[in-house]
C-alpha cells in the first residue's frame, strides 16, 4: 500500500509542476482539484497491478522462509542483491 501511495505522490508531484506554472492566475483554484482528479485517477488505476506484483513478491519470500535455515538464509541473501 506504501508503494502506491509513494507513486501516486511522485506523479502528483510533477503533475503541480508541470500544470502549476500554466494556470496563472488561477492556479489557486484549479491545482488543488486536477491534482486530486488526474493523479488519483491514475493511482487508482495501477493499484490492482502493484498489488498484485506485491503479492508475488511476497509469496516469493513466503516460499524461501519455508526451507531449511542455511538456503533460505543464502536465497534470501541473493535475492536482496
Amino acid at each position: 500500500m506504501l508503494l502506491i501511495l509513494g507513486i501516486t505522490a511522485a506523479i502528483a508531484v510533477l503533475f503541480v509542476r508541470l500544470v502549476g506554472e500554466k494556470l496563472k492566475g488561477y492556479s489557486i483554484l484549479l491545482v488543488p482539484t486536477l491534482t486530486v482528479m488526474f493523479p488519483g485517477m491514475i493511482g487508482y488505476l495501477i493499484l490492482p497491478h502493484v498489488k498484485y506484483g506485491a503479492g508475488l513478491i511476497g509469496d516469493g519470500v513466503l516460499f524461501l522462509t519455508n526451507l531449511q535455515p542455511i538456503i533460505m538464509g543464502a536465497l534470501l541473501a541473493e535475492a536482496s542483491v
